[in-house]
């Protein structure tokens, strides 16, 4: 797990004259390291472009630099290539579930329009004989008839959408697409703005940042970059081999920056890469650093807290050490219609609150280990209504924030199934102990984290299967009852 600390802004007005024509050159180099490493690397896995024998000191002696340079490039454009790839298979692998659901659609069709085929066949044969009567007629033209229609204009649209997602997979299949430097976007708004203006931002664009990797081996964690913690101050060393100076305060997550500055020479977590991004009249240095997990001693012996997430709320439970239920509590928060920034605050100050509630106790948290891949990729026929809802629903971004929190707050958090939990909880524990669905799966979830199953009462034992394991027994009563 990796952590990122940003420093504050530092204007180029603030320091000395001779600095920012500096700074300029030394990101214009690394951009232009990196296009020439991306563009070298594509054609070797692509073009059958012979490899060179060491690229490194190709482009180390092609730009005059020194080794540092070079390396950072070729290492950041590697991993732009390897994730371009995989870009393009995942991108495939979905357009190929998008033409099976469209070519099974179209099957069933084509049965439906068998059978009304066959019902208008009987009708014609009816009036072949003269036995035809009025409800007959009315059936035929006001019910089949639009039907067919309906079906074949339907086969015509999913027809399209085949021919248009077979188009897509040749040209996936065909090449991957190469990475734009500067963004697409920028790039399409040419022709919506004078030349002149947008030549000078997308070149600022594509000439922005330079990403530099750790290294442990040092005492600073970095070849370019040596934080003074003491003196609060950044070291740059340029390309021209000048050291610059520059006062510097980091902020968020500090302390795990000033940790790996501390640590011992050659320690796993001592690397520290920075990244200096430039923004036009100020520029902002960025140190991501490798978190090391605190050693957290909490067992699910003195009880746990399970929860069960939702569109618009959290249903938190407790147990004591033998699973009985504590408290209960729900969480709500409303991300309908709101905008990502909007959302991203909703769920900061929710889960800071729920951080708070849970602090001191010392017990873990479970939570449901879900994954929406396979039934966003099911949402292409599905109701309009739930479609929205499961696209609002942000459960990686609320995993990705409970983790932070949790871990600042001393929480340690485990995953657990969530295979029928809402079913067992609703028909065990919602009646008895007059909770809702919601209340009873997140405790279903607590105990599930403990290593409890969940016997069957008397009264739904008639609907199981006997002789095989409890949880198949649940799945037969969750579809009986």
């Amino acid at each position: 797990m990796k952590t990122i600390t940003l420093s504050q802004r530092l204007y180029y007005k603030e320091l000395d004259e001779d600095l920012y024509p500096m700074i300029r050159h030394d990101l214009m180099l690394y951009s232009s390291i990196l296009h020439t490493a991306y563009h070298q690397l594509y054609d070797i896995r692509f073009h059958n472009v012979p490899k060179p024998k060491n690229m490194i000191r190709d482009l180390k002696l092609k730009y005059g630099t020194n080794d540092y340079l070079p390396l950072a490039a070729v290492h950041e454009a590697r991993a732009l290539l390897k994730a371009s790839i995989e870009s393009n298979r995942l991108h495939q692998k979905k357009v190929e579930k998008k033409i099976k659901r469209i070519t099974n659609r179209m099957k069933n069709n084509e049965k439906k329009l068998q059978k009304i085929d066959k019902q208008l066949q009987m009708f014609i044969e009816k009036s072949h004989h003269k036995k035809t009567t009025k409800a007959d007629y009315l059936e035929e033209v006001q019910v089949w008839k639009p039907k067919k229609k309906q079906l074949k204009n339907e086969q015509k649209m999913l027809l399209f959408r085949l021919h248009r997602e077979e188009y897509r997979l040749s040209g996936l299949k065909k090449r991957v697409k190469q990475c734009c430097f500067g963004g697409r976007k920028q790039m399409k708004q040419r022709t919506t703005m004078p030349y002149e203006d947008w030549k000078r931002e997308y070149r600022l664009k594509r000439t922005s940042r330079m990403l530099i990797p750790g290294r442990r081996q040092g005492k600073y964690g970095n070849n370019l970059f040596k934080y003074h913690v003491s003196e609060n101050k950044l070291i740059y060393r340029s390309a021209s081999g000048r050291d610059i100076e520059l006062p510097i305060e980091f902020h968020y997550q500090k302390e795990e920056l000033i940790r790996a500055v501390k640590m011992k020479h050659n320690t796993p977590g001592k690397a520290i890469c920075y990244e200096l991004r430039d923004h036009g009249e100020y520029f902002i240095i960025k140190a991501i650093v490798e978190v090391v997990d605190k050693d957290i001693q909490m067992q699910t012996c003195n009880g746990v807290y399970g929860m069960d997430l939702n569109i618009d709320h959290m249903a938190v439970s407790e147990t004591d050490a033998n699973g009985n239920l504590i408290r209960m509590k729900i969480y709500t928060y409303d991300l309908k219609h709101k905008t990502s920034n909007q959302r991203k605050a909703i769920l900061r100050d929710t889960i800071k609150n729920l951080g708070h509630d849970l602090k001191g106790n010392r017990k873990p948290l479970i939570i449901e280990k879900l994954s929406f891949e396979n039934k966003k990729e099911q949402m292409l026929y599905e109701n309009k209504r739930q479609n929205g809802i499961l696209s609002e629903f942000a459960y990686g971004q609320i995993k990705t924030m409970l983790y932070s929190r949790m871990r600042k707050d001393d929480i340690m958090i485990q995953e657990t199934s969530p295979y029928l939990t809402s079913q067992i909880g609703r028909l065990k524990y919602s009646r008895r102990m007059g909770m809702n669905i919601h209340m009873s799966a997140s405790y279903v979830i607590a105990r599930r984290g403990m290593g409890l199953t969940e016997r069957i009462p008397e009264e739904l034992k008639c609907y199981g299967k006997k002789n095989v394991k409890r949880i198949t027994q649940w799945k037969k009563i969750s579809k009986e009852v």
